[in-house]
């Protein structure tokens, strides 16, 4: 059925959205499968497609459910890249747009240097990443200039928090230690 899709169009532009890598993926995307998503983005590759005819991409929206594994993501991105087909086309990294809520404003400037060495470390094992200087800008610039003052926007976090993992049956404290403190 996809190829059939593609065949429709001139060229076929997709961008899947990830949000995250792992069970991060899994926390973010209610639902969401991982090892499924993968497999389906590696099977695109061997319907022989060529640059002219499709373009995929990634998208991960930077917020406060992955940040603490910004590195994964990166890496994840790098890796691909790497060994990607020409079909690939990286424009990865977006800041939330209207959920203050979930935004990186609401880190502490203690875990906002843990995240931005985070980046540097990415830096010194895949140097020359453009990308890397976006998710500085959404996490140091971007981010700290929201409508919503960072209290209310923890205390909305918190409660919508705690009602999807209660929901859900998850746990954000799961996906990294550094969560705990925000609940």
């Amino acid at each position: 059925r996809f190829t059939n899709l593609v065949g429709q169009f001139n060229k076929f532009l997709l961008r899947v959205s990830l949000d995250g890598v792992d069970d991060v993926y899994e926390y973010v995307r209610s639902n969401g499968n991982w090892k499924k998503v993968l497999e389906n983005c590696n099977k695109i590759g061997t319907f022989g497609f060529t640059e002219h005819q499709i373009c995929l991409g990634f998208s991960f929206v930077i917020q406060f459910y992955n940040i603490f594994r910004i590195k994964d993501i990166l890496t994840f991105v790098a890796e691909w890249e790497e060994r990607k087909q020409s079909i690939w086309n990286m424009y990865p990294f977006f800041s939330t747009i209207e959920q203050d809520h979930l935004s990186t404003m609401l880190l502490t400037n203690e875990d906002r240097e843990y995240v931005n060495s985070l980046v540097d470390e990415f830096n010194k094992e895949y140097p020359n990443k453009e990308y890397t200087q976006t998710v500085r800008n959404i996490i140091n610039k971007f981010d700290m200039d929201r409508k919503t003052s960072k209290d209310e926007a923890l205390k909305l976090m918190q409660d919508y928090t705690r009602t999807q993992d209660k929901i859900r049956k998850t746990d954000l404290k799961l996906l990294h230690e550094r969560y705990g403190k925000y609940l």
